[in-house]
């Protein structure tokens, strides 16, 4: 099982999750690593 990271929200809160599955690619899909990501600033969780 390869496992990935995840915010969950909830009201005036936020927990990190590292306990989530990562999604098997459908047909005419890949799965591909990142090494980072953003979030924009206009897409902020208040």
């Amino acid at each position: 099982m390869v496992s990935m990271k995840g915010i969950q929200p909830a009201p005036g809160q936020h927990r990190l999750r590292t306990d989530l599955r990562s999604p098997e690619p459908g047909t005419k899909a890949v799965r591909r690593c990142g090494a980072a990501s953003e979030i924009c600033g206009t897409n902020r969780l208040n």
